[in-house]
């Protein structure tokens, strides 16, 4: 049957998760939109990273924010996949230099794979790119509101910023006054 998600929780149609020598800075904006970047300053000297995006049963569509590689040395490469090993790799886009935020990059298969992959040569600034899905995806499950945030409804599909002056742990259905003497911006934990 059906199961809605309990107040303290979202429904989320999408996962990203990353591997490789780059910082892992993965922002979940919402439930089928988000963001990553490659992290701050420039990439590393022979960096080899991946970022998987999973949503089965959906279109994945990713465009970036900024980029900048060295020109013909450093790629950020996307595949499809139809799978989350990505053993079978369709390449979309081979990148590299500058790319205008007008391109957009899609997957109708449910799993995109961006790689970036650098030489010992110069390094970048990188990329922040952001993805959205589109559909209502097979394997959408229910995960708790990260610290700072709440849902106060059950089959809510994002999570609310804590006003300032208020604060929430992990999985919250409302956000508690913080403590007398003390204070705290929005969304804070």
């Amino acid at each position: 049957g059906c199961a809605a998600c309990e107040p303290g929780q979202y429904r989320s149609v999408a996962t990203v998760t990353c591997s490789g020598t780059c910082p892992c800075s993965v922002e979940e904006v919402g439930p089928s939109n988000g963001g990553f970047s490659d992290g701050d300053g420039d990439y590393s000297s022979n960096a080899d990273c991946r970022w998987l995006i999973e949503a089965p049963g959906t279109d994945i569509s990713v465009g970036f924010d900024a980029f900048d590689t060295e020109s013909g040395y450093d790629f950020v490469t996307i595949s499809t996949c139809d799978s989350a090993e990505c053993s079978a790799q369709v390449e979309v886009a081979r990148l590299s230099g500058n790319v205008g935020a007008d391109n957009e990059y899609t997957s109708s298969t449910g799993f995109m794979l961006v790689r970036l992959t650098s030489d010992s040569g110069f390094q970048k600034s990188g990329f922040n790119l952001h993805w959205a899905v589109r559909g209502n995806g097979q394997n959408a499950e229910c995960k708790a509101c990260v610290p700072g945030k709440y849902s106060n409804s059950s089959a809510s599909t994002s999570c609310v910023d804590c006003d300032a002056g208020y604060f929430s742990g992990e999985g919250a259905s409302s956000c508690e006054p913080c403590p007398a003497h003390s204070t705290s911006t929005a969304g804070s934990a």
